[in-house]
């Protein structure tokens, strides 16, 4: 359901040694006897690590922009109310690394794209679980676009995100997927402008990454929502985009379980071209990739590239 991309970051290469100095940190008495990679992921590395007879994860971060703090804040803030893993020890001092590092709770499960690339079919429960905990998450408004602090505070505001497709196509992002991509993406925004307008006027407390290989799941139940780094004040479509990114697989009966449940736990129903609304605001993730100045991306850029296409396809039946 959610192929694997390119990471944006390099993996940050440690042995048991390095691990253990670290976990020390946070449990002096006792000592790290195994270490995995985690393979998955954009930007931070991430280690399962065994203590005794429990598992941690061991999350090291790759720039120095508190979103260790952030992802404490969220894990208290929203504790016994969405399945979100705890964050035991952050540690921002970079005396070790270099980095600012975390040790959190380990999530039983896998991830539900590894869930779906297995064979399984994904049940109405599983959705219906999704659509209550987004909307849980939305219930926080914000007034403008923007990064937040680890506070969940806005600090930086973002422009609307109905300038990001002209700003985007005007620079890198356009050059790689040419003139005629360009236009298509021009006649989509220009043809429901109106209706944007109405429904991405407010933003909300959005995940900034609620894929599904940011899903944990087992035995039919959501276990763990991971991987906050991202979060952001954007239009609710934004996290429900990325959901239904890859939506060959969920059948219509998932989608009614998702709408029913979202719509009861949340007070903003879904607009009824919930499903476009997502696809268009997705589209502006695809062109901020495409807009990274790295010319080393070429496996990432052909991502992109592919699922834009895809989008503007389906967008453009409905024109």
């Amino acid at each position: 359901m959610d192929k694997k991309c390119e990471r944006m970051e390099e993996f940050i290469d440690i042995d048991i040694n390095i691990a253990n100095q670290l976990y020390k940190c946070y449990d002096p008495k006792n000592k790290v006897s195994e270490i995995h990679l985690f393979k998955g992921g954009r930007s931070t590395t991430n280690y399962k690590i065994k203590v005794n007879d429990e598992f941690f994860v061991l999350r090291i971060y790759p720039n120095d922009d508190k979103r260790c703090l952030k992802e404490k804040k969220i894990a208290d803030k929203f504790k016994n109310a969405i399945p979100v893993p705890q964050v035991y020890y952050i540690n921002n001092k970079k005396e070790l690394l270099n980095k600012d590092f975390a040790i959190m709770e380990f999530v039983e499960g896998i991830t539900l794209d590894q869930y779906i690339a297995e064979g399984n079919e994904v049940s109405d429960k599983i959705f219906e679980q999704l659509g209550h905990i987004l909307a849980y998450i939305h219930k926080d408004k914000y007034k403008l676009e923007g990064f937040l602090d680890e506070n969940l505070q806005l600090v930086d505001g973002l422009p609307p995100i109905l300038e990001w497709y002209h700003y985007f196509l005007s620079q890198k992002a356009g050059e790689r997927i040419g003139e005629d991509m360009k236009k298509q993406i021009y006649e989509i925004i220009n043809e429901k402008y109106e209706q944007l307008k109405k429904v991405f006027f407010s933003s909300v407390l959005c995940h900034g990454d609620f894929r599904t290989n940011n899903i944990m799941v087992k035995d039919n139940k959501v276990t763990g929502i991971i991987d906050w780094e991202f979060t952001l004040a954007a239009p609710l479509y934004f996290d429900i985009g990325q959901l239904f990114r890859f939506d060959e697989q969920v059948t219509k009966s998932n989608e009614i379980s998702f709408i029913n449940a979202y719509n009861l736990s949340s007070d903003t129903v879904l607009h009824k071209d919930w499903k476009k609304l997502g696809k268009i605001i997705d589209m502006a993730n695809f062109l901020c990739f495409l807009n990274n100045k790295d010319e080393n991306k070429e496996n990432l850029y052909e991502d992109m590239n592919k699922l834009l296409s895809k989008t503007v396809n389906m967008l453009q039946e409905d024109l």
